[in-house]
Order: structure tokens, then sequence, then C-alpha cells
């Protein structure tokens, strides 16, 4: 058997000496023998006394080339610390614990764990492979993170503890949870990815309790556990998980995130299987400019008893913000849920807004948008099918269920499912439903609500029903245009009883062709919806495309023309 080339080196060893040869039965005692000997160092536990500590020695320094193995625990100020400043490239170091002082590594690949407590750290261009345990884990001090890879092997990739963090380009992957952010005092990240692999609860990033300062993550990909060959499906899987705030919790704001929930599991009753952003609890959470998929692939052969569901985006009793969103969607083709929403604010959500495409996605029950007790400000989205799906059974484009909500220039496409596909059903409460433009298939919009529609462009297919009313009689039907696009069809049912006559149904209702350009909303110039409108009193300004719109004689429907 070859030798080995390590020089052992123990400081709370009470054999340990510099003049020993630096075996493991008579180890050295400084490091700065063992370097001074070679460059190959592997650190010895002391018999009885625990995990040793490694002091700090004057003048000491890392030579190109070195290795050092072992368990490796670091105490004092910074002055002490300097020596881990500017490591070699070629420096590994199977674990490395850090208490108090400040820290730099650059170029340093750690095949183990990296633990940094109280610490003012700084790494760039590192590399952390944990194999058992949290791979890179910071409670409190400063942390700054430039082109740092994290893998772990068995257990969370980076998990900060009420740090002051600042991340650029950093990639994690962990094994059910690849990020733990638990009550961060600061975090700025901006580029890199979070993805975890095989778990039965996953989550890209898990947000646990809110920052005391404003915070950010932007232009990061978040994604929870996809398909791995022969990996059991996990009962839930997030993109990016936020809970456990306070009153007082200060805002993060999500920017040009791409977010993936992951593959459609299990799941667990009442909760869904799979989510592309989950906020809970308090926490107020902006998500803008992003790209979230709740459910991307589904198990092969689900064994499953209850109902799975998807969601793009879930806000429950948190006040959310969702702002011009490139694409909010429950599920993709290939995952066909039982359940399927774009977004559900259940108790939550405080403003929709400029989102340009939001749609369930595959699924047998479809929902678009579903406000559940909830009251968000909805204003100028695109509320869409994503197609005929041979799936859906079921579906509502926007369902809302006791709210008070202000719903205005949107564009909302009923989705394509074959038992029917509605394009609005407004529940129990009293919304204001304004200069909208819905296009059904079998019906438009269905109210069981007090209701005020006021200057919107409804229209359904041949046949179809383009307003229907089952509960109490709306508050307000004014300047709507009610249009069926073919033969036959029902301008308003209201308590069973057809109406046809446009003067049957409201103040100023009109049925006539809206003239749709090639790009809905939009409407053609010669359409009769021009200025045919009634002022709302709601200062709305703006059309669906954010272009002026007057507050005397508007357009009727989503989009004012010029």
């Amino acid at each position: 058997m070859p030798a080995d080339p390590a020089l052992y080196v123990c400081p709370g060893c009470p054999l340990a000496d510099d003049a020993n040869p630096g075996t493991q039965d008579l180890p050295l005692r400084s490091l700065s023998a063992g370097l001074q000997r070679g460059p190959h160092l592997r650190l010895a536990s002391a018999f009885g006394l625990g995990d040793p500590f490694v002091y700090a020695e004057e003048g000491l320094a890392l030579p190109p080339g070195a290795r050092l193995e072992g368990r490796w625990f670091v105490t004092g100020t910074a002055a002490d610390l300097t020596w881990l400043r500017g490591l070699d490239p070629a420096v590994l170091v199977t674990d490395l614990h850090v208490e108090g002082g400040s820290v730099q590594l650059d170029g340093l690949t750690v095949h183990g764990r990296v633990v940094l407590t109280q610490t003012d750290a700084a790494l760039s261009d590192v590399e952390v492979t944990g194999s058992a345990g949290t791979a890179l884990e910071v409670h409190g001090g400063t942390l700054a993170l430039d082109g740092v890879h994290v893998g772990a092997g068995t257990s969370v990739g980076l998990s900060l503890s009420q740090t002051r963090a600042r991340l650029r380009d950093v990639h994690v992957e962990g094994m059910a949870v690849a990020v733990v952010l638990d009550r961060p005092v600061l975090l700025e990240w901006r580029g890199g990815a979070a993805r975890a692999y095989l778990g039965t609860e996953c989550a890209g990033i898990r947000w646990v309790g809110g920052a005391e300062l404003p915070s950010l993550i932007e232009d990061v990909e978040a994604t929870g556990c996809l398909p791995v060959q022969g990996a059991t499906s996990p009962l839930t899987t997030t993109g990016i998980d936020v809970e456990g705030c306070g009153p007082a919790s200060a805002e993060l704001t999500l920017r040009r995130v791409h977010v993936v929930g992951g593959w459609l599991g299990a799941g667990y009753p009442g909760r869904p299987a799979s989510v592309g952003v989950r906020v809970a609890g308090q926490c107020p959470v902006t998500l803008e400019q992003s790209e979230v998929l709740g459910a991307v692939d589904a198990m092969a052969e689900p064994p499953h008893s209850n109902p799975r569901s998807a969601v793009g985006v879930l806000c429950q009793q948190a006040p959310c913000v969702l702002s011009a969103n490139r694409s909010i969607t429950g599920a993709s083709g290939a995952a066909a849920a039982d359940v399927v929403h774009g977004v559900l604010c259940d108790h939550g959500c405080r403003e929709l807004k400029d989102n340009r495409h939001v749609a369930a996605g595959a699924g047998a029950q479809q929902y678009g948008v579903r406000l559940d007790t909830s009251s968000p400000r909805v204003v100028r989205n695109a509320i869409t099918s994503a197609g005929a799906a041979p799936s859906c059974t079921r579906g509502v484009a926007l369902q809302t269920e006791q709210s008070e909500s202000l719903i205005a220039d949107n564009f909302i496409v009923a989705p394509d499912c074959r038992l029917g596909g509605l394009g609005v059903a407004l529940g129990e409460g009293s919304p204001l439903f304004v200069l909208n433009t819905v296009l059904g298939l079998q019906a438009a919009v269905r109210l069981d609500a007090a209701a005020t529609l006021v200057d919107n462009l409804l229209q359904v297919d041949s046949g179809g029903v383009v307003l229907e009313s089952t509960g109490p009689a709306p508050a307000a039907l004014r300047h709507n245009d009610l249009f069926v696009k073919g033969a036959g069809g029902v301008l308003y049912r209201r308590q069973g009883v057809d109406l046809t006559a446009p003067a049957q149904v409201g103040t100023g209702t009109l049925s006539v062709d809206p003239q749709l350009g090639a790009d809905p909303p939009h409407l053609s110039p010669t359409s009769g919806l021009r200025g045919a409108g009634v002022e709302t009193g709601l200062a709305l300004d703006l059309d669906f495309d954010g272009e002026p719109r007057p507050a005397q004689a508007p357009d009727v429907g989503a989009d004012q023309l010029p």
C-alpha cells in the first residue's frame, strides 16, 4: 500500500507537536509547520474533544496547489482570518466552518460543507459540493456571493438565516429544497438559478418569515422537482414558496424570474400538487415581468386518491401584486391536472394589472383567474384560453366568489372545453365589471351577484347565451354590447327567461357586431362601438394597451380607438 501523502495536523491533540512526523498517531500542532513540509494537510480530530478549531497563526499563507482535508473550524477576528483571502484555485477543502470575523474566498472548490456564523463573508468564483447536510449554511453576519455554484447531495443547497445578503450569478441545486431563506435582514439576488430535484415536498426557493428591509430576486430561474428516471413522484412541489411573514414585514419583489413548479405529483387533500409561486401568511410580494408555470409534466401512472391540482400563482391571505408578467399558466399540456388555475387568490391578492397572458392550461377543470373571498383590483389583463384542450371538461376564464373587485379593461377568452367554456362567472358579492372584452363559446358572462356591468363587449358563438343571471338582479346594466356571432343565441337569460331584444336588457344596451380586428381585443376603425360607452365615474383613463381613454363617451370594451 502506498504511503499516505497527507500530513496530519491537530491543534487540540495532547500528543500533537510540530516536531512530530505528522502521522495520524503523531500529528503536527500548527498549520504553518505542516505547510513548511508539504501542500497536503489533513485535519485530525482530538479524541474526546469534539471537532477541532484552527486558530489563526501570524504570517500564515497557503501556497499554490495546497490541499486541505478534514473538518476545518476557524474562529477569530477579521485580522486573524486574513490567511483565507485569495486562495489559489487548486485549494480543496472538505468542510469549512468559520465563526466570527470576516473572510474572503476566491476561486475555491469545497468538497463538503461551508458554515458561516456571524461572519462578514465574500465568496467569488467558488464551488461548494456538499455531500451531507446543507452545502452552504449562513447564520447572521453579511454575505456577498458572486459567481458561486452550490450543489447538495442529500439536503439543502443554500440556507441563509437572519443574514444581510447580496448574491450575483449564483446557481444552487438541492435535494428536496435548493434554497432556504429564513427571516433575512436583506436579500438582493440578481442572476442565477435554484433547482430541487428529488423529495416528497420540493421547492426551488423557500422563503420563511419576512425580511426587515425591502428585498429583491431578479433574473433568477427557480424550479421545483422535475421528473427523474426511477424517482418517486413528489406530493407537492413549488418553484418559489413564501410564507410566515408578519404585518411589519418588508416587501419582496420577484422581477423577471422564470419559475416552474415542477412535475405534477400525488398531492395532499386540499393542497395543490404543483405551484409555480405560492405566497401565504401576510407576505407582501410583488411578482412582475416574469414567466410562471405551475406543472410541467405528470407521473405516467399516478396512483392518487385525491384530486390533483396545479396553480401558476397561489396567493393565500397575502397582499400579492401581479404586474406586467409575460405569462402565468397553471399547467402545460403534458400535465393534465384534475383542477388547474392560472392565478388563485384565496383570501388574498391586492392587484392584478397589465399581465399579458394568464391561462389555466391543461386540466379537467380550468380556471384562468379565480378570486375566492378576495377583492383585488383587476385591470388590463389578458386572461386567455390556452387553446383547445382534450382533457378539459369545464372551464371558466375568470371566476369570483364573495368579491368586491373592480374588474376593468381586461381581455377575457373562455377556455375551449367539451362540456362548456365560460368567459366570466361572478359569484356572491358586488363586483364592478366595466370596459372589458369577453369572448365566450357557449356563454360569455354568468351572474350570481348584484354586480355592476357597464361598457362591456360580450360575445358568444352561434347558439350561445351572452349574459345569464341566476341570482339577485344586477345592480346596473348599462351600455354593454351583447353580440351572438352567428345564428340563434340569447342575449340575456334572467331566471330562466330568455330576452332577445337589447331594449329588454338594460339602459343603452347594444347588439352589434363589434368588428374586432385581426388581433382582439382591438376594434376595427369602423366599429359601431366607437364612442358608444357611458362615463363610469371610476377614473379609468387607460385602455387595455395603456393608451389614453376619455371619461366621456369611451369606446365599449377593452380597446379604445385613437
